[in-house]
């Protein structure tokens, strides 16, 4: 299979990170400082359509997404300094692409971290919080978000991919060593534990922002996303298993692995922005209405 279905699988996440994302928060600027203040954005129009207007943030993102996108085809067509293509250690040239679209996304969350951190401060600097009338808390739970088909569906294919790597643990059916192969089937409980845990937090978290200005439909839009997200590991998990199994690496597998795990990302991302984001009002976002605020 050409390497080229890795450049065009990577260049999409890389457009995802560096140019849908980016180009959606923009969108909805404004409506986060409105939420934090109604009163104080109706007194100082001119600071927030200034804020708004500005593409500093966004100009820099889509020229590290160019770069980022350059990059990967000189990394296929060989333009790539080899120096930094590391093909001492990288025998297959989609493991040096894999290795690439690694450090780029790397990149990308320092740049969206800082970002974020930026806006933060100006935010909690520049616009006193208002008061606000907070509701009683709810008890929440994953059954009230996601069907009982799906769980059912997502914790018997979970728990039956853990149950088969303890049976062959237990059998002894692995040709690796013992320490290698508990360490992997260890590392398997921790990731399923990780992604339950994200799970809850998403149910639990308070009310934000996003919530109040696309409703409720967001917070179970993230918990499905989320719950679902917990099937995602199994592939890997199946080719780590098969691995530790016939004690020989397969290649193909991993690298179908990895591919399958950009996949899914950056179409549950096409998903989420086709449901939420991109069907609301342009420039400045939703406005919430005082009494959406006032109920949260």
């Amino acid at each position: 299979m050409t390497e080229w279905i890795d450049v065009l699988l990577y260049s999409g996440f890389m457009a995802m990170l560096w140019f849908w994302i980016p180009a959606a928060g923009a969108r909805f600027t404004r409506a986060i400082v409105e939420d934090r203040n109604p009163e104080w954005v109706a007194a100082h129009p001119e600071v927030v359509d200034r804020l708004a207007g500005s593409r500093w943030y966004l100009r820099c993102s889509y020229g590290l997404g160019a770069l980022s996108i350059a990059i990967l085809i000189s990394a296929q067509t060989d333009l790539w300094p080899a120096a930094l293509s590391a093909p001492v250690f990288e025998s297959e040239h989609w493991r040096v692409l894999s290795a690439v679209h690694a450090v780029l996304a790397i990149t990308w969350f320092v740049h969206a971290v800082a970002g974020g951190a930026i806006f933060t401060r100006w935010l909690t600097t520049h616009v006193p919080l208002a008061e606000r009338r907070r509701a009683s808390l709810e008890p929440r739970s994953v059954d009230a978000y996601v069907p009982g088909g799906i769980r059912l569906a997502v914790h018997t294919a979970v728990g039956l991919h853990l149950a088969i790597w303890v049976a062959v643990g237990a059998l002894g059916r692995h040709a690796t060593s013992a320490t290698s192969f508990w360490g992997m089937l260890a590392s398997q409980f921790v990731i399923a534990a990780i992604l339950v845990f994200i799970v809850r937090i998403i149910v639990q978290r308070p009310p934000n922002a996003m919530d109040r200005v696309f409703g409720p439909g967001f917070r179970r839009g993230e918990v499905r996303y989320a719950f679902l997200a917990q099937l995602v590991p199994l592939l890997n998990g199946a080719a780590r298993l098969r691995e530790a199994m016939t004690g020989t690496a397969s290649a193909d597998m991993d690298r179908m692995a990895q591919l399958g795990l950009v996949l899914v990302m950056v179409a549950s991302a096409l998903v989420w922005f086709g449901r939420f984001i991109w069907p609301s009002q342009p420039a400045s976002g939703r406005r919430p209405s005082r009494a959406g605020l006032q109920s949260l």
